[in-house]
């Protein structure tokens, strides 16, 4: 994958969030005030065919672009793993997208719903493709967040393991209460379910910055936000080949800092140089980093005997 900073990695994260809120009006131009209460594609046609015609059409078409949306916030997710996790980063992105294909043709299907009210035979047909749909979602949508969940608890991921409990699979399992409240909460909650939880989970996701806790920053190694004690900084550049030394600050551009701070070059991180000189590489994180001089001469670190 390509590099992505933080900051634009929330863009395309609130963009996710901007696809769960069209896709969620979709939701409730089909069938929001139908007075609906049974939530299966069979119990909303009769409630639909209600509906006026232009509102339906236009609630299911919000489908397809919301699932563009969903893509891009998809996206931002994937790039919450840490470098060196390419396969896992490919294989949640991809995932978490062929489910939104699947249910973006789910939503979009739903307005026939109503169209075919009048005709059981043709209703039956049209209600067990689109839970054949729906199940084309499921499974992958099950299995990206099973990935994400995992990747967050081993720490391969900037969030904390509380988010773990924010993925899609859990917030998921909330819906069973929801079907069970009365009108008007029913059709506003439970029937958007699907799509607020991911609103909340990009928000959620939106808020995370890189900082460690990662695996390999070392052992006993101060967390981003501490100071250190160990005597006055000196450049990057000071250490001798094998040596570490705790990041105190990284005075870089914006946009370099960025990008250094997804490898792992952040205050409080532990750094060891493999190979000084014009050709400088350092290990952080356990990731190779290789540094530009007038880079490496604004990172300030504190040498140690810690092991990395």
């Amino acid at each position: 994958m390509t590099m992505v900073t933080p900051r634009s990695r929330t863009v395309f994260l609130c963009l996710g969030a901007l696809g769960a809120a069209l896709m969620y009006a979709g939701d409730m131009l089909l069938y929001w005030g139908s007075g609906a209460t049974d939530l299966s594609p069979l119990g909303l046609a009769p409630a639909m065919a209600g509906v006026a015609p232009e509102r339906l059409v236009l609630g299911g078409y919000a489908g397809p672009l919301a699932s563009l949306l969903y893509a891009a916030g998809f996206w931002g997710i994937a790039r919450l793993l840490r470098p060196g996790r390419q396969i896992l980063q490919w294989l949640v992105f991809l995932l978490f997208c062929m489910a939104m294909l699947y249910g973006g043709a789910y939503h979009s299907h739903y307005p026939h719903l109503a169209f075919t009210a009048a005709n059981p035979h043709t209703l039956a047909r049209t209600a067990g493709y689109i839970d054949l749909l729906a199940m084309g979602a499921s499974v992958p949508m099950a299995c990206a967040s099973v990935l994400f969940i995992y990747a967050v608890l081993r720490g391969f991921t900037y969030c904390p393991r509380a988010m773990a409990l924010l993925t899609p699979l859990p917030l998921f399992l909330c819906a069973a209460p929801l079907q069970h409240l009365p009108e008007p909460l029913l059709l506003p909650l439970a029937g958007g379910w699907n799509n607020l939880l991911f609103i909340i989970f990009f928000l959620a996701c939106a808020r995370v910055r890189n900082k460690d806790g990662a695996p390999g920053a070392g052992h006993g190694a101060p967390g981003a936000d501490a100071t250190h004690e160990a005597g006055p900084g000196r450049s990057l550049d000071s250490l001798a080949p094998g040596g570490i030394g705790i990041i105190q600050t990284v005075s870089c551009p914006a946009d370099v800092q960025e990008r250094l701070a997804a490898l792992g070059i952040n205050p409080g991180n532990a750094v060891r140089m493999l190979r000084p000189g014009d050709n400088r590489v350092v290990e952080c994180c356990g990731t190779f980093v290789a540094l530009a001089e007038k880079f490496a001469g604004r990172i300030t670190i504190t040498p140690t005997d810690e092991t990395l």
